[in-house]
């Protein structure tokens, strides 16, 4: 049996060749707390009071929904910095499955809504005013690149345009996301109920919901975003709750921070513990001491 041999470690070290292509430490950014969230919900469950009176304004707010100028008018009445981007865009007026039955005008159209949400999106990496970043919804985003690539909501089964819109897109958040590593994304999402087949015999039988709901977006973006955080309305306490949703990926997980996966939080106003800035602290806890990287004086 061999003896164990004590003594100080050493570095190992390398060769001149591979040390010469290795980044230098001072070369790579420092991480900055910051949280790129996907917001998760049903309707009315308070995703966009959240997001615009909570979160760090100014406020980039991209939106094709007409009940946020209401949350929106409330946040600036409280003294919230907020820039906004309406897309007005219709969903197609009848359902088209082949490429004939495409309607031109609409479909350019979609294609012109979709480059000014692009164009908007590339105009905040150089706007270094703005914190945060709002798509309201995120769902609605998606389903207008959909549009933008088919010229139809429904058959799109060409995976040439998929890929090239799967890229698009993802590349449009990683611009975001790595080059303007100061400010925060949040990006809101409807739910859908979740089918299953469960007639497995019959391959002509009709899926049937399983009782449970399921992002209807672009199916990756949870591994885009740094979490996901579900919004509900609690029935019993007659109050908004939000929590991790401990299925999706959680990207500044540690034993630090591994408590709020069971938490559940409380409230709606900037001062309750289920705000933005709470959220912030408890993924960083080192910055409890600098609030006001999370908005708060």
């Amino acid at each position: 049996m061999s003896t164990p041999i004590v003594g100080t470690p050493t570095t190992p070290t390398i060769s001149p060749s591979f040390a010469a292509q290795l980044t230098p430490d001072s070369a790579i950014p420092k991480l900055r707390p910051r949280l790129s969230v996907s917001i998760e919900g049903l309707d009315k469950t308070g995703k966009t009071y959240w997001a615009l009176m909570t979160a760090p304004d100014p406020i980039a707010l991209v939106t094709n929904d007409p009940g946020t100028q209401r949350i929106v008018e409330l946040a600036r009445a409280k003294g919230r910095v907020i820039h906004q981007l309406v897309l007005n865009w219709e969903a197609p007026a009848k359902l088209s499955k082949s490429a004939s039955e495409i309607n031109k005008e609409e479909w350019s159209r979609w294609i012109d809504t979709w480059n000014r949400y692009n164009k908007f999106a590339q105009s905040v990496l150089t706007e270094l005013s703005i914190r945060s970043w709002v798509t309201d919804t995120e769902t609605d985003t998606w389903h207008l690149g959909e549009l933008a690539y088919f010229g139809k909501g429904a058959g799109n089964s060409n995976q040439d345009a998929r890929t090239k819109l799967n890229f698009v897109y993802q590349d449009l958040y990683w611009d975001l996301y790595k080059r303007r590593p100061d400010i925060n994304l949040i990006l809101i999402h409807r739910l859908k109920k979740k089918y299953i087949k469960t007639n497995t015999r019959n391959p002509d039988a009709p899926a049937d919901w399983n009782g449970e709901y399921e992002t209807d977006d672009f199916n990756r973006v949870a591994f885009l975003v740094d979490l996901t955080l579900r919004m509900e309305w609690d029935k019993d306490r007659k109050d908004f709750v939000s929590y991790l949703d401990p299925n999706k990926a959680f990207r500044y997980y540690s034993s630090d921070n591994a408590h709020i996966l069971s938490k559940r939080w409380y409230g709606q106003q900037p001062a309750d513990p289920s705000a933005f800035w709470n959220l912030g602290m408890e993924v960083f806890p080192e910055t409890v001491d600098t609030p006001e990287i999370w908005g708060v004086d």
